[in-house]
């Protein structure tokens, strides 16, 4: 089942369609005789504790179907350029002077100006024919000037943009002023899509109507495309073209064991972006913690999740195949604040296998306000699973929306 213990049923509307592994396709370089190339950058602002996990699923996805991948983590770029009193910048108090277009323009004739210069320079450097941009909420207006020079440099190269910050609509009309510069907008998760966008890039077709894009201009349609089902097809994220040292967390690493939520949160903004809710299954998910902890040295992991312990009974089996490993490792991950997902018995099994820190939606002391936020706990059951989370020394992060 998709959603184990839970009665998951999609919003109207949602997308519920789901492809399966074998509807995964794309020709490689053994089969068309050709090395297609990309290179994908990570554009500021952005953390610098660990490589981006988008990214990280595409180049290995990518990589599995015969793609020569590049990344240029250009947030690093500009973290190494700019001097050090600049880099306040990357707080998060700062974050919103990056969306500013009249705070921006003085900050790329100023204070990111090397910076711009650098990251260009790396681009240039790799002389790929096709350019993907990981988009997010913030870093837009860099990306559109890192656009603008780099089509005026290379016009022929393909820009290829994703992430989340051009899901919706209104954030794509946001960079519609370089639409002639874009090539192809990829909406939602990106695997398969980006894939379908390179073979028809080099079979010089045009990629703007497939399954997965979305328009820039006009009246911003997007054509739909089926969420990958079975998420133990997917190859995890290997890092193998990034310089893990040059992060700067303690040799750690963010991990995925599901996509989506099986919340539904009325304020939430994420869970829209990764629906259905799927899950790993655990023996996927140990596999790929193995192989870091063996061959990258990784000791710290933190999921992304959502919600992981949307599959309590896949969470509990990764806890007891972590124990019964000579892995000393440490993890932390995002939990709903439900007995029912997250049992006291379960609480002692995170805390051998390694967790240390849980984050925690609370949001608020009021039943009636969780009720109508579409919380899944009550405000009993959730100091029921904070007491056992406290018993066990494990430290709970409590976020609340004032």
């Amino acid at each position: 089942p998709l959603a184990t213990n839970l009665d998951y049923a999609p919003d109207d509307g949602e997308a519920v369609g789901l492809a399966e592994p074998d509807e995964l396709h794309g020709q490689d370089a053994t089969e068309t005789g050709i090395q297609k190339q990309i290179l994908l950058v990570m554009p500021p602002p952005w953390e610098d504790v660990a490589p981006p996990l988008g990214l990280g699923y595409l180049e290995s996805y990518l990589t599995h179907h015969g793609v020569q991948v590049t990344i240029v983590d250009a947030n690093l770029v500009s973290l190494e350029t700019v001097p050090e009193q600049d880099r306040e910048l990357w707080q998060y108090e700062f974050i919103d002077k990056w969306n500013d277009r009249r705070l921006f323009q003085r900050f790329a004739k100023g204070k990111l100006a090397l910076a711009l210069d650098r990251c260009l320079e790396e681009i240039l450097r790799v002389q790929a024919p096709i350019v993907g941009f990981s988009v997010n909420q913030v870093n837009r207006l860099f990306v559109a000037e890192l656009i603008q020079r780099l089509k005026a440099a290379t016009p022929s190269t393909h820009v290829v943009i994703g992430g989340p910050g051009v899901f919706h609509a209104e954030e794509r009309r946001e960079l519609s002023f370089i639409s002639q510069l874009i090539t192809v907008c990829v909406k939602g998760e990106g695997e398969e899509t980006l894939l379908d966008v390179i073979d028809h890039l080099y079979a010089e077709a045009d990629p703007s109507a497939l399954p997965g894009t979305a328009q820039l201009t006009g009246a911003f349609e997007d054509v739909p495309r089926k969420p990958t089902r079975n998420l133990d097809c997917l190859p995890y994220p290997s890092y193998a073209g990034f310089s893990l040292e040059a992060y700067s967390g303690d040799r750690m690493i963010k991990v995925l064991a599901s996509r989506g939520c099986p919340g539904r949160c009325k304020y939430c903004n994420d869970r829209c972006i990764m629906a259905p809710y799927r899950h790993r299954s655990s023996r996927s998910v140990f596999d790929e913690i193995r192989f870091h902890y063996d061959t990258n040295g990784i000791r710290h992991f933190v999921f992304n999740d959502l919600m992981l312990n949307g599959a309590p009974r896949e969470l509990e089996a990764l806890c007891e195949q972590i124990i019964d490993s000579d892995m000393d490792l440490q993890w932390d991950g995002n939990i709903v604040a439900n007995p029912r997902l997250f049992p006291v018995h379960m609480a002692e099994k995170a805390r051998r296998s390694g967790c240390r820190m849980l984050m925690l939606g609370i949001e608020c002391g009021s039943n009636a306000v969780l009720k109508s936020m579409g919380k899944m706990f009550t405000i009993d059951e959730a100091v029921q699973v904070l007491e056992a989370v406290s018993a066990q020394g494990i430290k709970a992060w409590v976020n609340f929306i004032v």
